[in-house]
């Protein structure tokens, strides 16, 4: 039993955004189920054209009065384009990750899908093949020490 999850994840490569990365398998209740621990909806989707520049974080950093990817594009002569639609990009090459202070492709990627409506993402995890569907929720609370 194997199902491919393209669904986006900060870490996710554009080969699993594309073609997919093995889906967690299990049998339950009788029943081959594919599983995935997520804590937003997001990691159950995937991005629809959101592009970037490759020269995202120079233009940035040279046009301090701009936040996000979509004002970057406008910006005359600028080559946008969706990553995931494009194997030479430049964000696949970034071996910089997440740096809180620092701009990075993969942390602008990401921050301007997550900042996309809910409606405007794609739907990875569930379709018209979809039969049924379990969520089971886990609760962690912080508990003051006695």
């Amino acid at each position: 039993l194997e199902w491919l999850d393209t669904s986006w994840s900060p870490w996710a490569s554009r080969e699993d955004m594309k073609h997919g990365d093995p889906a967690n398998a299990a049998q339950i209740g009788g029943q081959n189920v594919f599983w995935k621990f997520i804590s937003d909806i997001a990691y159950i989707q995937a991005p629809v054209d959101v592009i970037l520049s490759e020269q995202h974080c120079e233009l940035l950093a040279a046009n301090p009065d701009l936040e996000t990817p979509g004002q970057v594009c406008k910006l005359p002569g600028q080559k946008c384009r969706d990553p995931v639609n494009i194997p030479e990009h430049s964000l696949w090459n970034e071996t910089k990750g997440y740096d809180l202070n620092d701009c990075t492709l993969r942390k602008s990627w990401s921050t301007a899908y997550l900042a996309s409506p809910v409606t405007e993402r794609k739907n990875v995890w569930f379709s018209i093949e979809t039969t049924s569907l379990t969520i089971a929720t886990l609760v962690i609370s912080p508990q003051k020490a006695d």
